[in-house]
């Protein structure tokens, strides 16, 4: 799998223009999209950590950097907003970047291999050694980009604790990413230490697999062609021609004509080598923030269901505009899947003070980054749920959007139709078993007057009672000459008639 240095703080950067809550730092402005501009951006500043990763490619046999491209930081003084863009226009099927195979680092010729059959903790484990080697390392400057600039500290498997357990809290059982933080975690996927949080060759074991499961083919990095960015649609503009896995180089090329002034992309679930065959619809938005830690840009994809096999949608505002549009990427989704959709957006609006109260207790980029997944998945979940299709005449309400087509636009802020909250178990703490029969209850006083009617299933009646003084004193239910409860007899095995359905309502009225 293809990953990039461009993590949630910087990345998500470009995607939600997020509402201010208490204690949430200002949205960061987005990265300039710089396509027909003719220029570059002259507030494009160098890193000069990537800027040595690619002087050391210029440098090797059989190494190519087109002139046309060039890295570039967004953002001064914030290196993990960077990207790749085109210095003259490039024609479709011209080669921009070559790297030759024997400069990947891999899991192979490792010596301590083990029982260890992950191949991603191994090529950790050769990181981590020519960490150690300094600049006798034969890729000095792309391991001192890795370690010292790239922000690795950032990703989940390093957040804190309350961060993952808020993080949790709006997924809960049903959304993805499940258990974000273990994934890029070497103690959790790989072990083969003694986990003391006080050894420094701990510490890089763990630094190095995060970098590792951010950065790479799977298990494999490709120095300088893992500086350029992810993005679908439109922005998808090169790719590598062949794979990282069978042995031969790297070669960067065009898949159509970029202008002047273009970021290059990657797709790193579309893309048509090996690498990622098969994924394009199962690794999606929140597998890239648990794999890679940012959040997609538009367009973004979701594979969220109640099912295995659940619809894809894709939402995009390809113009830039607040409009944003939902596309059906395979079939079309069944009332339950918009059943199951609505669900969940009712879920995570019911979280939303315990979300904003949870993250002004977080970190700034633990905060941006798990502020912005849960605005993402409100309005992939409000445009998802309120979409309809044929046959939902019914659940559909105006302003929805239109039946029998795969794709739907409305505004961010729509609300979902109108369809009744599946039920949920909540604890029930009334002890149901007790010992108590309405048949053996003597009803005190005395009868005075009674109501009876018949319906298709039994003989009811309602039968008065006073005391001594004439004074009424009860009302009590028979059916088929059985006393089920009296206004002073509430029997236990009714109480779950109202008990339990009552928990749904918001009021109750008598």
């Amino acid at each position: 799998m293809k990953t990039n240095f461009k993590l949630a703080a910087a990345a998500a950067a470009a995607l939600v223009q997020i509402e201010e809550v208490a204690g949430l730092p200002a949205p960061v402005s987005s990265p300039p999209e710089l396509i027909n501009d003719n220029t570059v951006n002259t507030n494009t500043h160098s890193d000069s950590y990537a800027q040595n990763q690619i002087e050391w490619l210029k440098l090797k046999k059989g190494g190519f950097f087109s002139p046309k491209i060039m890295y570039g930081i967004l953002n001064e003084g914030d290196t993990s907003f960077g990207g790749m863009f085109a210095l003259a226009p490039i024609t479709k099927g011209e080669e921009i970047i070559h790297l030759p195979v024997e400069h990947f680092i891999t899991a192979n010729e490792i010596d301590d291999f083990s029982d260890n059959d992950n191949a991603a903790c191994v090529t950790a484990i050769n990181l981590a050694k020519e960490y150690h080697k300094g600049d006798e390392s034969n890729w000095e400057s792309y391991v001192a980009y890795c370690f010292e600039s790239f922000p690795h500290v950032d990703l989940p498997p390093n957040w804190s604790e309350e961060a993952l357990q808020l993080f949790q809290l709006i997924v809960g059982e049903d959304l993805e990413p499940q258990n974000l933080g273990t994934r890029g975690s070497y103690a959790l996927e790989c072990g083969g230490y003694k986990e003391d949080e006080d050894d420094p060759e701990d510490k890089i074991l763990e630094a190095a697999y995060r970098i590792v499961v951010a950065r790479g083919w799977n298990d494999i990095l490709l120095p300088v062609v893992d500086l350029i960015n992810h993005r679908n649609g439109k922005w998808y503009n090169a790719d590598q021609a062949g794979s990282a896995h069978i042995g031969e180089d790297i070669s960067v090329v065009a898949l159509r004509n970029i202008d002047q002034g273009e970021q290059i992309y990657l797709s790193y679930n579309e893309c048509p080598d090996e690498d990622c065959w098969g994924i394009a619809h199962t690794f999606t938005m929140p597998q890239m923030l648990m794999d890679f830690g940012f959040i997609e840009q538009y367009p973004r994809r979701f594979n969220i269901g109640a099912q295995f096999d659940a619809p894809v949608f894709e939402l995009d505002n390809a113009d830039g505009e607040t409009e944003v549009k939902i596309t059906w990427l395979d079939e079309e989704p069944t009332k339950e899947d918009l059943d199951w959709f609505h669900d969940q957006l009712s879920h995570l609006q019911e979280l939303e003070e315990a979300v904003m109260d949870g993250l002004k207790n977080l970190g700034n980029h633990e905060k941006y980054t798990i502020h912005t997944y849960y605005q993402t998945m409100l309005e992939g979940l409000e445009l998802a749920s309120s979409w309809g299709g044929e046959g939902f005449d019914d659940d559909i309400d105006e302003g929805d959007c239109a039946k029998g087509d795969k794709t739907c636009t409305a505004g961010t802020t729509i609300s979902a139709s109108g369809k009744y909250d599946a039920f949920e178990d909540h604890e029930d703490t009334l002890n149901y078993g007790a010992d108590l029969c309405a048949s053996r209850y003597l009803v005190p006083g005395r009868q005075v007057s009674s109501e009876e009617f018949k319906s298709i299933y039994q003989e009811i009646e309602f039968k008065h009672f006073n005391d001594s003084k004439g004074n009424k004193l009860d009302t009590c239910l028979y059916m088929d000459e059985v006393l089920h409860m009296c206004n002073s007899l509430r029997p236990h095995y009714h109480e779950w008639f109202v008990h339990y359905p009552a928990q749904f309502l918001k009021q109750m009225k008598r």
